[in-house]
């Protein structure tokens, strides 16, 4: 599986659209099966049925329905039912075919959006993917409801500042390496973000697994290929030795 991670610079919408058109023609010559950007790259605020939102949208959807990718475009801030709420769409076969919504807003959001309730998983055609956007990365139980739920990999839209790339990269390895999953986790290269996104997947031995991953540092497009069809044996191994619950005895 070839996986374009795109560190799309933040921008207002109008110039976003440009942007999304001129990427859409270099990921044509990638021919990637799964693009991802990053969390709110979009700085505007947009209504869910707002023009603006799905001129960005159809270009994704175009590339989809042509190249025969997924996509997630990464996080919006997207108005609904008078409520904003953090939210990533998942494009697959030329259509949107749904959206996940942040669950954990980080800090101040938790006063401006509305939290997610449930979490999905999408089919990209080869595996199945649940989409944590940037914080929701953070809580161990997002990952395994995500497993249990079908996914086999994690997407990771995300706005991580400089000055703590290095506990981000902690928590993706984490996650990655505890649940054996495959996580894309993406930033923007903008200030005072800087890029640095990270693409893990797990190398398979007769010992056991072995962490991998491609640190994409400040390149604009990065390709990793992960061979999604090795995943589901070791990840299940793993998610059938977690018994989900523990007991302490206090007795002496």
């Amino acid at each position: 599986m070839r996986i374009a991670s795109v560190q799309a610079p933040r921008c207002g919408i109008s110039s976003a659209t440009g942007y999304a058109a001129s990427l859409a023609r270099e990921l044509e010559t990638i021919d990637p099966d799964l693009v991802v950007l990053p969390e709110k790259w979009v700085t505007d605020r947009l209504d869910q049925d707002s023009a603006d939102l799905w001129a960005i949208l159809e270009i994704f959807m175009d590339l989809s329905s042509s190249s025969g990718c997924s996509v997630v475009p990464g996080s919006f801030s997207i108005i609904r039912d008078g409520k904003l709420y953090n939210s990533s769409p998942f494009i697959r076969n030329g259509r949107v075919q749904g959206f996940q919504d942040k669950i954990s807003p980080y800090r101040n959001e938790r006063s401006i959006y509305e939290p997610g309730r449930d979490i999905s998983v999408f089919d990209a055609g080869s595996i199945k993917i649940a989409i944590a956007v940037c914080y929701d990365l953070d809580f161990p139980y997002y990952t395994k409801v995500s497993v249990a739920r079908g996914a086999r990999m994690l997407v990771n839209p995300s706005l991580i500042v400089n000055e703590f790339h290095e506990m981000w990269h902690i928590y993706v390895r984490g996650r990655s390496l505890e649940n054996r999953i495959p996580i894309v986790s993406v930033n923007s290269l903008s200030d005072p973000f800087g890029g640095g996104s990270m693409i893990t997947w797990m190398d398979y031995t007769d010992s056991g697994v072995l962490l991998k991953s491609t640190e994409c540092n400040t390149a604009p497009v990065t390709v990793a290929e992960v061979d999604e069809r090795r995943v589901d044996g070791p990840l299940m191994a793993r998610f059938n030795e977690d018994p989900g619950e523990y007991g302490i005895s206090s007795a002496r």
